[in-house]
């Protein structure tokens, strides 16, 4: 699908905006030079934002989650981060989304 889509995408701009950043599918595949990628969703951006500025902190951080799996079961896990997550403002390590929601590269 996205190699179809890919001709819908203009072939020469200053600055590529993402404003619907998700998985990040469209902005990968359309790789600009000078990009901006953004979401309303802070989780996301956080983990969009560790990954560019830590990434072996967003790695320790899934390790730990994917390792309880052993000594609990995939659903408890699942329990625990669903309750993690409804939490307001938590993120990766209970600390304060940042307001920072530009990913810039």
């Amino acid at each position: 699908m996205l190699p179809k889509s890919r001709a819908f995408f203009p072939v020469s701009y200053g600055r590529f905006f993402e404003p619907f950043l998700g998985s990040g599918a469209i902005l990968a595949t359309v790789a600009p030079r000078n990009g901006v990628g953004s979401d309303t969703f802070k989780p996301l951006m956080e983990i969009w934002i560790t990954l560019r500025e830590n990434p072996r902190r967003l790695v320790d951080w899934y390790a730990g989650r994917y390792n309880q799996i052993g000594s609990k079961t995939k659903e408890e896990v699942y329990a625990i981060m669903l309750r993690h997550f409804q939490k307001e403002g938590e993120t990766l390590e209970n600390e304060q989304v940042s307001d920072r929601l530009l990913l810039t590269y």
